[in-house]
C-alpha cells in the first residue's frame, strides 16, 4: 500500500532540558508491503531478469516505460516489419525491456523491515505537539506540523520511536494497530515507480516474449555502417580535436555503426576518449550518447572505467572471437606496460616491460 502525504513525528529527548518534536521528514510518500506481496513482486521481476531476452518478434509490440531504445529506430523497424504497436503492455505479445532498468526496479524493492502504525493526524495530536514544543520553548517546528495537519497528512508511527514519545502524546495516539511491514522510500522516485507500475501491468499477461534493448539495438544496426581504418581514424581525430561539435558528431556517427560486428572497436574508442564525455561538458545529452552508453552498460562493459574493469567486460563479451581476443590482450598489455614505464617505476633509466602473456577471465570467490 502507498501512503501519500505522510510525516513521521520525531521527538528530541534532551535531558535534563525539555524535549520537543522536530520535523524529521515530511510531506513525502511511503510505500509499505507485507512480506508475501513483496516476495511475489521480487519473484516475478527476477523471472524477467532471468529471461534470455532474445525473444521472437510477434504481432503486437510494446515499447514504453522500461525500454530506452531510440524511438525513431523503433518507428522504422515497426514499419519495415509490418507489426502493430500498443500503448497497453498487457495487450502485447512482444516487449522491449532494458535489463539494467529492470534490475534497478528489483534493487528498489530491497526494502527495510519495520513495525509501524499509520494514523490520521487528528486535532488532539496537533494540540499535544503544540503544548510540548511550547513548554520546551521550541516553536520553530510548529508551522511544519500545523501545515501537515491542514494538509490532512497521515502520521507514520515507528514502534522503535514510540517509547521515546512523551506520555500525553502516546495517550493522544490511542490504541495503535501495529503491523510488520517492509518500507520503501517513494521520495523522488517517480520514474522508477512508473516502470514498476508498467511491470505490474505486464504481469497481467506475462507472455515471456522479451527482447532486451541491447539485443534489438544490434538488429536495428545490422545494416549500419561497417568500419574501416579511414573511418576509425576520422572518429579518433574528431574526439582528439576536443571541439564539442566534433565530439557530438562522432558520437552520432558511432551510434549508427553495426554494433554486432564492431562493438569492440566502438567500446575501445569510447574508453580512449572517455574524458571527452565527462558529466557537465555538454557532450552527453544526445540520444545517440544515451543509446551507446546504455548498450554497453547492459553488456557489463564499463567503458568509463580504467583498463582493469573495462577489459574484464570486453573479455566476457568478445573473447569467443580469436581476433577480438588478441585485440583485448594487446590493449591490456599496452596499459600494463604504460604503467610499468612511468617514472616512479624506473631504475637507473631502465624499466620493466612485458613482451607477451595470456589473459583469462576468473570468477570472484
Amino acid at each position: 500500500m502507498k501512503i501519500e502525504n505522510c510525516i513521521a513525528p520525531r521527538y528530541s529527548n534532551n535531558h535534563p532540558r525539555p524535549g520537543y518534536f522536530y520535523s524529521g521528514w515530511g510531506s513525502n510518500d511511503k510505500s509499505f508491503y507485507d512480506k508475501e506481496t513483496l516476495e511475489d513482486h521480487k519473484s516475478k521481476i527476477n523471472a524477467i531478469l532471468n529471461n534470455s531476452g532474445n525473444g521472437e518478434l510477434g504481432k503486437v509490440l510494446y515499447v514504453g516505460k522500461g525500454s530506452n531504445v531510440p524511438r525513431h529506430k523503433v518507428k522504422i523497424f515497426v514499419e519495415e516489419n509490418k507489426i502493430r504497436k500498443t500503448s497497453i503492455i498487457e495487450h502485447s505479445d512482444t516487449v522491449f525491456f532494458d535489463k539494467k532498468t529492470i534490475n534497478d526496479v528489483y534493487k528498489w524493492l530491497k526494502c527495510k523491515e519495520v513495525k509501524v502504525a499509520i494514523v490520521p493526524f487528528a486535532q488532539e495530536l496537533l494540540n499535544s505537539i503544540t503544548m510540548i514544543n511550547g513548554l520546551a520553548n521550541q516553536t520553530n517546528y510548529l508551522k511544519f506540523y500545523t501545515d501537515s495537519f491542514n494538509k490532512k497528512s497521515n502520521l507514520i508511527i515507528y514502534y522503535d520511536e514510540f517509547n521515546n514519545y512523551p506520555l500525553n502524546f502516546q495517550q493522544a495516539l490511542g490504541r495503535l494497530d501495529w503491523k510488520d511491514l517492509y518500507e520503501q522510500d517513494a521520495y523522488r522516485t517517480k520514474n522508477i515507480e512508473d516502470i514498476f507500475n508498467t511491470l505490474l501491468n505486464y504481469f497481467k499477461n506475462p507472455h515471456g516474449n522479451i527482447i532486451w534493448d541491447d539485443t534489438i539495438l544490434e538488429k536495428f544496426n545490422s545494416d549500419g555502417i561497417d568500419l574501416d581504418d579511414d573511418y576509425i581514424s576520422t572518429l579518433d581525430s574528431m574526439f582528439s580535436s576536443g571541439e564539442p561539435d566534433n565530439v557530438r558528431l562522432a558520437i552520432e556517427m558511432m551510434s549508427n555503426v553495426n554494433l554486432e560486428k564492431f562493438g569492440l572497436t566502438i567500446a575501445l574508442l569510447l574508453n580512449k576518449h572517455k574524458n571527452s564525455m565527462n558529466w557537465g561538458n555538454g557532450n552527453t545529452g544526445s540520444q545517440a550518447y544515451k543509446t551507446l552508453d546504455r548498450y554497453f552498460k547492459n553488456k557489463g562493459i564499463n567503458w568509463k572505467y580504467d583498463f582493469r574493469v573495462f577489459s574484464a567486460g570486453l573479455y566476457k563479451n568478445y573473447s569467443h572471437n580469436e581476433e577480438a581476443k588478441k585485440t583485448i590482450e594487446y590493449f591490456v598489455l599496452g596499459n600494463i606496460n604504460d604503467y610499468l614505464s612511468e617514472n616512479g617505476f624506473r631504475l637507473d633509466g631502465g624499466y620493466l616491460q612485458i613482451d607477451n602473456f595470456k589473459v583469462s577471465l576468473h570468477s570472484k570467490k
